[in-house]
């Protein structure tokens, strides 16, 4: 029989340590009286022993955290709303008073039936240079200009120093001994010749040679501002229209004018 024995110690052995299975059940009470087991470590094998409160603190802390950071955001955010406020409210009060400008300035500037409305100073002083003599600083009730004048404003590139090119042939013809024995060509001549005495204008100085002519538009504006301030406007001396019989139009030359005396109408 020891035979039979060795061969059982030797079959026990081929099984490997590794292979030992523990089955244990912890409804079943153990006996009172006997000793707790040992368990036996297998080897290959690693057991972690830790504590079960420290994964919930560690998961606690990083809450925490997160939670401190987002309340930082949140009031970080409440205050750039905050800012934000304000400044539309103050950019609201800005575009509401440039508004404001704006109705007031069309309300000066825009004419109310027409009328021209001037609320400064400085466009009344303006408007009177305008409208006035800057000799005599009266109304000009009847502005007069020279054809030159008119002219030039007319042509500002105009030279007055060019040669007319029609100066060579008066010349030409003037050389001709017969040519004043004409009556005609007599009274051309006279009629292009300058005035005598000499007359300048009294603002530039320059010699007037021609009567000059009344400057309609100019004189629509003053007598316009002077309805429109309540001044006296005086009567129209300028030419007068009346009819005769047969229904035709003509025209009374008045006896006398401003510039007969320096510059007398050709009468026939």
């Amino acid at each position: 029989m020891p035979a039979s024995r060795t061969s059982n110690k030797s079959h026990r052995k081929k099984h490997p340590d590794s292979d030992l299975i523990v089955v244990s059940s912890s409804d079943r009470d153990s006996p009172p009286n006997l000793p707790p087991r040992k368990l036996k470590i297998i080897p290959g094998e690693v057991i972690e022993i830790s504590d079960d409160d420290e994964p919930t603190t560690r998961q606690s802390t990083g809450q925490t955290a997160t939670i401190a950071d987002l309340r930082r955001q949140l009031a970080k955010q409440r205050e750039e709303l905050v800012k934000s406020k304000r400044d539309h409210e103050r950019d609201r009060l800005e575009n509401a008073q440039l508004r404001q400008e704006v109705l007031d300035l069309k309300a000066t500037r825009i004419p109310e039936n027409g009328k021209v409305l001037l609320q400064h100073c400085q466009e009344d002083s303006q408007l009177e240079d305008c409208v006035n003599c800057e000799i005599c600083t009266s109304r000009m009730w009847s502005p007069f200009l020279t054809t030159l004048v008119q002219f030039m404003a007319a042509n500002p590139h105009y030279n007055v120093n060019q040669p007319h090119p029609l100066v060579p042939h008066l010349r030409a013809f003037l050389q001709n001994p017969h040519a004043l024995n004409n009556p005609q060509m007599a009274a051309m001549l006279t009629h292009y010749l300058p005035p005598e005495p000499e007359y300048t204008c009294p603002s530039c100085r320059e010699p007037v040679k021609v009567r000059p002519a009344e400057v309609f538009t100019l004189k629509a504006l003053v007598r316009a501002v002077a309805k429109a301030t309540g001044e006296a406007i005086p009567k129209d001396t300028t030419l007068a229209y009346s009819g005769n019989k047969g229904g035709k139009a003509k025209a009374t030359i008045p006896p006398t004018g401003s510039w007969d005396g320096f510059f007398p109408r050709n009468r026939t």
